[in-house]
């Protein structure tokens, strides 16, 4: 527990009794007129306790070593000054407590005995200070060898807990006394870090987060979006990284997204990378097919060869179909594809079902398809390689090379080759 010493310096008037031989009870304390009669006892407005060491100002029972009472609702206390401006004061009736009320602009310092700035208070530039006693900020917290912990609890007996913990910064422009609406592109608050460097704190925010005004304000529209911003290795330059606008979409390395999802990113390197325990998906337009996954053999066990007859079996057994979603409408252009269940029904492995809704994995076909093709052009060039023999071929013309002959053509030949 930290130790606070303060020291007050009250100044007291009182009345004098008029009686000058009144009895006198033990604590009391005895005041002289002007001609050094004494005059009494006044122990309802001065009293000391001599058992206890309290004194009494306004009481005859005090309580602590200093003991104020105010005998109505429009009591004050007043400590160390004059005419009216205290640096230490109180008024009972608007239950103000007020601090170097003397004039001028006064700092004012809570000391402990283990901490020469436990709190201070500029009054000079309105600024407050703990733990320091030169704050640069509105409000600065400082701390040697420990974290600086700001924290600020809620709690709620309420089923659906609505209350909340807020951490808030508002803006308007005009002034306190009339303030104006916000217009586009003005920050309504900023949350940021800044760190020290050679010789100083870098002058201003190195990343951070900033909401800013979508729109101008009305009572009807505020319409905001979300910047985070970060400031590269090696640079002193803050950029804008990652963009949540006022419909909703993200925009990453983009600041103006137009869907729900934009990345953007000079060169050709990947654009997004998506990883579990079992391996990692790229996407890079750069790349043919844009998506790469993991595929090496190094992280595979159990491999066994997918036959062509095999494939050519399930490619055939598919229904390719085409359809609306049922929250199109029947005019819209159809979608091409598969249905999952029936997929599912021939090639399990490429069918996924989450939420009571299944969805298929068109990559995973594409193993089964290169296998048909296999099998097909093995068929083909067995075809190639062998003559044809059959009992009869029926045709319109019959040709070799560039030469054909007509049905009547060959009835002439053959009836010259008779003769």
């Amino acid at each position: 527990m930290k130790k606070f010493a303060y020291l007050f310096i009250a100044f007291i008037v009182f009345v004098p009794y008029l009686n000058t031989n009144a009895a006198l009870t033990p604590g009391s304390v005895v005041f002289a007129n002007p001609v050094g009669k004494n005059t009494g006892q006044d122990n309802l407005n001065f009293f000391w306790n001599d058992t206890l060491n309290y004194l009494g100002i306004g009481t005859n029972s005090p309580s602590s070593p200093l003991t104020v009472v105010g005998n109505t609702l429009t009591g004050s206390l007043g400590v160390g000054g004059v005419s009216g401006n205290y640096p230490f004061s109180y008024d009972s009736l608007t239950s103000t407590l007020t601090l170097n009320d003397i004039g001028d602009a006064k700092n004012i310092r809570i000391k402990s005995d283990n901490e020469n700035d436990l709190l201070f208070i500029d009054g000079v530039n309105d600024r407050i200070g703990v733990g320091l006693s030169n704050p640069t900020y509105e409000f600065e917290v400082a701390n040697d060898g420990q974290n600086v912990e700001i924290v600020a609890d809620t709690f709620s007996t309420s089923p659906t807990f609505t209350t909340k913990t807020v951490f808030g910064g508002r803006a308007a422009r005009g002034t306190r006394i009339s303030p104006l609406p916000v217009q586009n592109n003005d920050i309504l608050a900023e949350f940021s870090g800044l760190g020290y460097g050679t010789t100083a704190f870098a002058p201003s925010t190195t990343a951070g987060m900033r909401v800013i005004a979508a729109e101008t304000f009305s009572d009807s529209a505020w319409g905001t979006g979300l910047f985070f911003r970060t400031t590269g290795r090696g640079s002193v330059i803050l950029q804008t990284r990652m963009v949540v606008d006022a419909d909703g979409n993200v925009g990453i390395g983009d600041t103006t997204p137009e869907t729900p999802l934009d990345v953007e990113k000079t060169g050709t390197l990947d654009v997004a990378t998506f990883t579990n325990t079992s391996g990692t998906c790229s996407i890079n337009p750069a790349v043919a097919g844009g998506i790469t996954c993991t595929s090496d053999v190094n992280l595979k066990k159990n491999i066994e060869s997918i036959s062509s007859g095999e494939s050519l079996d399930i490619i055939k057994n598919l229904r390719p179909v085409k359809y609306n979603w049922k929250n199109e409408s029947d005019k819209e252009n159809k979608t091409s594809g598969f249905i999952a269940q029936e997929v599912e029904a021939i090639l399990p492995e490429v069918v996924v079902t989450e939420n009571n809704q299944k969805r298929i994995s068109m990559s995973g076909l594409i193993p089964y398809i290169v296998g048909s093709l296999t099998d097909l052009a093995s068929r083909f060039e067995k075809i190639e390689n062998e003559k044809i023999t059959t009992p009869k071929i029926e045709t319109e013309l019959l040709c070799v090379g560039d030469t054909c002959l007509t049905e009547e053509e060959v009835i002439k030949l053959k009836i010259l080759l008779e003769n």
